[in-house]
């Protein structure tokens, strides 16, 4: 199969989320689409800083999915729910996580 060039390319991964419960953590999924995100500037992010990190996903996803507010209800996306979530640390960390493992075909230190 010929290689195919796409101009604006995105890709949709369940992403694991380990949440902080009481005693350990409990693992959650979100459904993620992101942007893949050229390499040359994929290299002025600084994932080591929260602004970063930040910065990278608020560029990189383009829609999250099944979210449900506390009472179970599911959450519409908009750009307020992505601010929101990228707030908690921990969901920064699967997301930064989830998009590597989209685009590498493997875990992050691999």
């Amino acid at each position: 199969m010929a290689f195919r060039i796409i101009d604006n390319p995105t890709f949709t991964h369940k992403v694991s989320i380990r949440v902080p419960v009481d005693g350990g953590f409990e693992t959650q999924s979100v459904d993620c689409t992101y942007k893949v995100i050229p390499a040359d500037q994929l290299e002025t992010y600084d994932l080591a800083m929260g602004k970063g990190t930040k910065d990278f996903l608020t560029d990189a996803i383009e829609k999250l999915g099944d979210v449900v507010g506390e009472n179970g209800e599911p959450l519409t996306y908009n750009d307020a729910l992505r601010d929101r979530l990228l707030t908690l640390p921990y969901v920064r960390a699967g997301l930064v996580q989830g998009y590597y493992e989209g685009v590498t075909a493997g875990r992050l230190g691999n």
